[in-house]
């Protein structure tokens, strides 16, 4: 994979990243609950292609709801 092609492939990452977190915060914020679980609905889409996308880019998804690092375990200094 060309660094241009790598370089997309994580703009795209950030951007789902963001898309999830926005729609789980708009989320929260309404009243109507069907748009509230149609919005929760959107936000697991995200998460799914932010998976899907570090896993192919070799990453993993910590659990602080969104963030990605390498896949190196990292020993507890």
């Amino acid at each position: 994979m060309s660094e241009r092609e790598k370089s997309a492939l994580f703009a795209l990452l950030e951007r789902e990243d963001l898309a999830e977190k926005k729609t789980r915060i708009y989320a929260r914020l309404l009243t109507d609950a069907a748009v509230v679980k149609t919005l929760q609905e959107v936000a697991d889409s995200h998460r799914k292609s932010r998976e899907t996308l570090s896993a192919f880019l070799g990453l993993k998804i910590e659990n602080d709801g969104g963030r990605y690092g390498d896949k190196e375990e990292k020993a507890d200094a």
